[in-house]
């Protein structure tokens, strides 16, 4: 299973659609069991206009990973400011915002792909720093990041109006 990598802008984004949808799937079944989630209609909206909020920034891509015409995985990924405040970074940092792979087909190459496509590009105009957030409880993404050489760097906790109340002492 080789797929095509093709880099894509706004116009596909309705092609992520699905993909981003077995993502927020697999974020509810593996993810924190506290706070509320958004119906999948809605997940979806907000995530939607986010990628043509990043897709419009300067050097901000997608990339579609194919087999047989059809979607299997994508990867989209903007940038920030740098330098960061605490660590030494350049003065721009690529973010990935999703990376998702069709669930029969994960585990089989393409998120590799996609995610050595993106580090390709940004090496390209210079920018060497990743970053990239993996929902709490999702082992398997974070197994597979470490493989590709990340290592956490921030672990990012909250509070949302069903956060249960401050543990006693």
């Amino acid at each position: 299973m080789t797929p095509t990598i093709t880099p894509v802008g706004r116009e596909a984004v309705d092609r992520f659609e699905p993909l981003w949808r077995a993502l927020d799937a697999e974020h509810r079944r593996v993810g924190p069991t506290w706070p509320s989630w958004w119906p999948p209609d809605r997940s979806w909206a907000i995530r939607r206009s986010r990628y043509e909020q990043w897709l419009a920034e300067p050097d901000a891509f997608a990339l579609v990973a194919e087999l047989d015409d059809r979607v299997v995985g994508y990867l989209v990924l903007h940038f920030l400011d740098g330098p960061d405040d605490s660590w030494v970074t350049g003065r721009r940092i690529a973010d990935i915002e999703s990376l998702a792979v069709l669930p029969e087909c994960r585990g089989k190459g393409v998120g590799r792909r996609l995610l050595h496509e993106a580090r390709a590009r940004i090496a390209a105009i210079g920018v060497h720093d990743l970053w990239i957030g993996v929902v709490a409880g999702n082992e398997r993404a974070l197994r597979f990041y470490e493989r590709e050489g990340l290592r956490p760097l921030m672990v990012t906790l909250g509070s949302h109006g069903t956060s249960p109340g401050p543990v006693a002492e």
